[in-house]
């Protein structure tokens, strides 16, 4: 067999392993939901954590470790090896896991009962020794009722839900997609303070759009259902690598406030200059510019 064919079977393996971790997780969550054991927080940066998304994070690490002895794995909670070492990540195959992205809605949907409309998703990234893309991905939301995963895998996007398990290729429609501001009708953000650039007023750029409530990062525009996806720096690789490749492999076009394209990006690497996701390259660019102008402005 040829180092090629050798290359792409660990590949394929290791997209097996992630889709039933992620899956596994989400089970694991709920069973910690329905026990009644879940216990919230502060961490010292005054954001929410649980015991679930601890437990997630342990759990994935304990797994990788098992399955491919030598893998590194950087979780946003814990971590089996020295973060942001990339000197060992362009020797060894990294794992980068946020085991419940958006805890904060997680611990309210959990102390009001309702799930209905949770989206906190477990985000997976995976990368060959020494890429600074990603190899593959997933955002899996199983806290709704339709439970939803979206992967990348083999230079293409994948969608699935609880309802059509089947997965089906992902791709976006640039012909019909926004190219201008005046455009778009329906964005996600997310911003805090003292992020770079201060998205905390984006929607004075779109006037006529409305925010959505995200729940796949990045995927949502992969999917059509919003038209840009803005995240600032410092950005940390668990929060925009999944769906920065999700996006990129449907098509779409991935770039950073400092108007990197997604394939000049260390997705590895902390910090990552914020993320914009759009489908069309030209309504990227003019996102990143009038952001990035306004910025400038405001810092005079």
């Amino acid at each position: 067999m040829d180092r090629l064919s050798t290359q792409t079977r660990e590949i394929d393996k290791r997209y097996d392993f992630m889709m039933g971790s992620v899956r596994a997780l989400g089970e694991l969550a709920w069973q910690m939901i329905h026990d009644k054991n879940v216990i919230k927080r502060k961490k010292p940066d005054n954001t929410w954590v649980t015991n679930v998304d601890e437990t997630l994070n342990d759990t994935f690490i304990e797994w990788a470790g098992q399955e491919f002895p030598g893998d590194l794995v950087w979780g946003e909670e814990r971590s089996n090896s020295v973060k942001n070492d990339l000197a060992m990540a362009d020797k060894h195959p990294l794992w980068i896991i946020d085991p419940i992205d958006g805890t904060k809605g997680f611990v309210r949907s959990y102390e009001t009962d309702r799930f209905t409309e949770n989206t906190s998703s477990i985000m997976v990234t995976h990368f060959m020794p020494g890429e600074t893309v990603p190899t593959m991905s997933a955002i899996y939301n199983p806290f709704q009722d339709q439970k939803v995963l979206i992967s990348a895998h083999r230079g293409k996007t994948f969608f699935e839900t609880s309802a059509a398990p089947e997965p089906e290729v992902q791709t976006v429609d640039r012909d019909r997609a926004p190219r201008t501001l005046s455009e778009v009708r329906r964005f996600e953000q997310t911003h805090w303070k003292v992020a770079t650039p201060d998205l905390d007023r984006f929607q004075e750029l779109v006037p006529r759009a409305r925010i959505a409530s995200h729940q796949l990062f990045m995927g949502s525009v992969a999917l059509g259902d919003v038209d840009v996806s803005v995240f600032p720096g410092p950005s940390n690789p668990h929060d925009v690598a999944p769906g920065a490749l999700i996006l990129h492999n449907a098509g779409g076009d991935v770039r950073t406030f400092a108007n990197e394209p997604f394939e000049q990006v260390d997705w590895r690497r902390y910090p990552i200059n914020g993320t914009v996701g759009t489908v069309h390259p030209r309504l990227g660019h003019e996102v990143v510019r009038a952001v990035m102008d306004r910025h400038e402005a405001l810092a005079v």
